[in-house]
């Protein structure tokens, strides 16, 4: 008797276990984002205050001739060229001229100055019609400028007020253009 009274016992335990209320768990909170700091800025780069520590300015020369004489091109290869100079042969040898031309459109005359390692020159560029803007300049291929351009030490620079400074390397195609005009 005293097994059916520990039975009774135990089942009216389970039967009153199964009448206590359901516990109630707490959601768990959403985890907060980590904040993660921003990847810096890259620094602004000034531009260097001495013309001859600047990157050169993207693009090749090529050299080429046409009917009037010999052509020497500077840019991006399929692109229209941001500077060229171009040897306008006359049947007078001493009529022959060198152009200057650098790409750019302006509404009047402006300043445009050549810069070497040995010297600096400012000419009075003219804006010239065409398919592509631009801004000539017409020189004597004795211009002493251009000994300058031919034998800088690896670049040389052409300045316009209100457009990009066009670095340029030193390369052979300038002087062949030279030498062609004399």
């Amino acid at each position: 008797m005293k097994a059916n009274r520990i039975a009774v016992s135990f089942a009216a335990l389970l039967v009153l276990g199964g009448c206590v209320a359901e516990r109630k768990v707490a959601p768990t909170p959403a985890p907060s984002p980590i904040l993660r700091p921003l990847a810096p800025l890259p620094p602004v780069v000034a531009p260097p205050a001495d013309w001859r520590d600047a990157e050169f300015t993207p693009g090749d020369w090529s050299h080429r001739m046409d009917a009037a004489g010999s052509v020497a091109s500077y840019g991006q290869v399929g692109g229209e060229p941001l500077l060229a100079l171009r040897c306008e042969r006359m049947s007078d040898r001493a009529a022959s001229r060198i152009v200057l031309i650098r790409a750019g459109a302006e509404s009047g005359q402006v300043p445009l100055s050549v810069i070497t390692t040995s010297t600096a020159r400012a000419f009075t560029a003219t804006p010239q019609d065409g398919p592509a803007p631009s801004l000539s300049v017409t020189l004597s291929p004795r211009e002493p400028i251009l000994d300058a351009v031919a034998f800088s030490r690896g670049r040389w620079a052409v300045e316009v007020p209100g457009l990009p400074t066009l670095t340029l390397p030193a390369w052979p195609e300038v002087g062949r253009v030279i030498e062609d005009c004399r």
